[in-house]
């Protein structure tokens, strides 16, 4: 588990740096294409470039400009590999908490449920061999832990969706007259 757990440290860093370089190129072309804006800017629209510096004009067309979607896709990944397991502890923790409560249905319980016909298999449904009545009885975990995952990757899928359009810049020109 351990070499597994390693392993995607290791992929999620090496993600991470990836992107970071890639950020690095994106940065050096929006910087040269902010400059060639800048001066067509400036002899088209003279009004609207008064009082802005250059290194302004720089910093306000690379949030406009800038891909976004590769930062919040790595992001939503990195939350998926470091939530998970968190979750899965604490439903883990939450089903023995619950079940020494006694708020779960023992085996023994559902027993009390179980049909046996004349030839004495024995079944929930009536339809179930007694080997598939004891993955049932064993297995009512799953679905409470198939759901708990469903809702937490549902919830970092809409955090990193909602901030992703909440943060989402303007156009150009109307980030300009904005920063004034």
């Amino acid at each position: 588990m351990i070499v597994f757990v390693t392993a995607c440290a290791v992929l999620l860093g090496l993600l991470w740096a990836l992107h970071w370089l890639w950020r690095r190129r994106i940065e050096a072309e929006l910087t040269e294409g902010a400059a060639g804006e800048y001066e067509r800017h400036r002899a088209r629209d003279p009004e609207l470039m008064e009082g802005m510096t250059l290194e302004r004009f720089r910093a306000i067309y690379a949030r406009v400009e800038r891909p976004r979607y590769p930062t919040y896709l790595l992001g939503a990944i990195t939350a998926f590999a470091l939530g998970t397991p968190v979750l899965l502890a604490l439903m883990s923790g939450a089903a023995y908490y619950a079940q020494r409560a006694g708020l779960i249905a023992q085996p023994g319980e559902a027993a009390n449920r179980i049909y046996f016909s004349d030839s004495g298999t024995a079944s929930i449904a009536r339809r179930v061999s007694p080997e598939a009545l004891s993955y049932i009885l064993q297995g009512w975990a799953g679905f409470y832990y198939f759901f708990g995952l469903l809702f937490f990757w549902i919830l970092i899928v809409a955090v990193a969706m909602r901030r992703y359009h909440a943060r989402t810049p303007g156009f150009l020109r109307e980030e300009v007259l904005r920063s004034r």
